[in-house]
C-alpha cells in the first residue's frame, strides 16, 4: 500500500490521498480503523479484498459521492454510523457475509437498497437505526434460520420507499415508525409489537395477527397510522392492548376484540373517529381513562358482564353515541367518562359515584402524562375530515 495510507498493527488508520477509486487487501490489514475515511469527498468506488475483523466507527462516514462498495470476502462487523450519511451509495455487493451491523450503520444512506446487498444473509446483529431513512423497499430479516437475529430500535425508521415488511416473533421499537408507503406487514407468531413500531404508517389499511394468539401491543404502537381500517385477532386471544395503541387510528372502521383479551390500557383508541361500534368481551375487567376519547363516530358500545369500572373521560367527546350498558358489577365511574356525550341518555345508580363526581361534566378530570388534550385531539379531527 502506498504512502495514503496511514497503518498502525494492521489496522487502516487514516487515509490521506484523493483517490476515486481504493482497493484494500486483507493482506495488509485486518481492519479499517474509526474516521479512516470520513469525509473523504473524492471517493466514489472501494473495493475490500478478502477477510476483514472491523469496518470501524464512522470509517466511511460522510463520504458523500461514494456509490459502490464491493467486499470481495467478509467483514465480520460494520461498526457504528460506518457508511452514515452516504448519500450516493447505491451498490454494496457483497460475496461473504457480515456477522454484526451496528447502530447508524447506513443512516441517510438515501439511495441504498439493503435487501439488495447479501447483508443480511447471516447476519446476527443489527443495531439501533441501522438502515434508517435509507431506499429500502421491503424488509424481511426476521426468519433467518436457526438463530436469533438481534435486532435494535428503529432499523427501518423513516424508510420512505418501503412497501413490504415480514415480523416473526417480535417487532423491535419504532421499527417501521413513518414508513408512509408501508402497505402490507406479514406478522406471524408475534408475541410484541413494540412502542412505536408502526407509527404513523400512513398507507397500512389491515393488520392480521391470527397467527398471533399472543401479543403485546405496545405504547403508540400503530398510533397515527390513518389509512388503517381493520384489525384481525385471533378467537380467544391473549392480547394486552397498551396506552394509546391504536391512538389517532382515524380511518378505523373495524375491530373486533377476541373473548380472550387480557388488558386494554388508557387511551388505546382514542381519537379512533370512524369507529362506530364496539364490543368489549367478558374478560376485561375495566374500561380505563380516554379508552375512546373523541371516537366521535361511536354509536353503541356493549361492555361485558365482569366489567367494574369506567375511568375519567373513557367516553368523552363521544358524541354520536346513544347506546351503552352500565354492567352490575361496575362500582366506579371515573370524572368526565361520558362528557360531551350529547345523544346519550343515561341513568346512572348513584352510589357507585364519589361524592362531588361529575360523570358528565364538560372539563378535564387527572393531569397525568397520559393525557389526550383539547388541541391534540380537536388537530386530529381536524386533519381527518378536512
Amino acid at each position: 500500500m502506498n504512502n495514503d495510507f496511514i497503518i498502525k498493527d494492521r489496522t487502516l488508520k487514516k487515509y490521506t490521498g484523493s483517490s476515486e477509486e481504493i482497493v484494500i487487501s486483507s493482506e495488509d490489514v485486518d481492519a479499517i480503523g474509526k474516521n479512516a475515511f470520513i469525509g473523504c469527498r473524492s471517493l466514489k468506488k472501494l473495493i475490500l479484498e478478502g477477510t476483514f475483523k472491523c469496518i470501524d466507527n464512522s470509517a466511511f462516514s460522510n463520504c458523500i459521492d461514494l456509490e459502490s462498495v464491493t467486499i470481495k470476502g467478509s467483514a465480520e462487523t460494520i461498526g457504528d454510523g460506518a457508511f452514515a450519511f452516504c448519500h450516493s451509495l447505491r451498490d454494496f455487493d457483497l460475496t461473504g457475509t457480515v456477522e454484526v451491523i451496528g447502530k447508524n450503520a447506513f443512516f441517510s444512506c438515501e439511495n441504498f437498497v439493503p435487501e439488495n446487498s447479501y447483508l443480511l444473509r447471516r447476519i446476527k446483529e443489527i443495531g439501533d437505526q441501522a438502515f434508517m431513512n435509507t431506499g429500502a423497499k421491503q424488509a424481511e430479516i426476521f426468519d433467518m434460520g436457526d438463530y436469533d437475529v438481534k435486532c435494535g430500535r428503529r432499523v427501518y425508521a423513516g424508510c420512505r420507499k418501503l412497501k413490504y415488511a415480514l415480523a416473526w416473533d417480535r417487532v423491535q421499537a419504532g421499527m417501521f415508525q413513518d414508513c408512509r408507503a408501508l402497505n402490507d406487514v406479514e406478522l406471524i407468531e408475534t408475541v410484541d409489537i413494540g412502542e412505536n413500531a408502526f407509527k404513523d404508517c400512513t398507507a397500512l389499511k389491515a393488520i392480521d395477527l391470527r397467527s398471533s394468539p399472543e401479543c403485546s401491543i405496545q405504547y403508540e404502537a400503530f398510533a397515527g397510522c390513518t389509512g388503517l381500517k381493520k384489525v384481525q385477532f385471533s378467537d380467544n386471544g391473549g392480547y394486552y392492548i397498551m396506552h394509546k395503541a391504536f391512538y389517532g387510528c382515524t380511518g378505523l372502521e373495524e375491530i373486533s376484540l377476541p373473548e380472550g383479551i387480557k388488558m386494554i390500557m388508557p387511551g388505546a383508541f382514542a381519537c379512533c373517529i370512524t369507529l362506530r361500534s364496539i364490543n368489549l368481551p367478558e374478560s376485561i375487567t375495566s374500561v380505563p381513562r380516554r379508552a375512546f376519547r373523541d371516537c366521535i363516530s361511536l354509536e353503541s358500545v356493549h361492555i361485558g358482564s365482569n366489567v367494574e369500572s369506567i375511568g375519567e373521560e373513557a367516553f368523552f367527546g363521544c358524541r354520536s353515541l346513544t347506546k351503552i350498558n352500565i354492567p352490575e358489577r361496575v362500582n366506579k365511574i371515573g370524572d368526565y367518562a361520558f362528557a360531551e356525550c350529547g345523544k346519550l341518555s343515561l341513568s346512572v345508580d348513584p352510589k357507585i359515584l364519589a361524592p362531588g363526581s361529575d360523570i358528565f361534566g364538560s372539563t378535564y378530570g387527572a393531569d397525568d402524562a397520559d393525557e389526550i388534550t383539547d388541541e391534540e385531539a380537536d388537530k386530529i379531527i381536524a386533519n381527518a375530515t378536512a
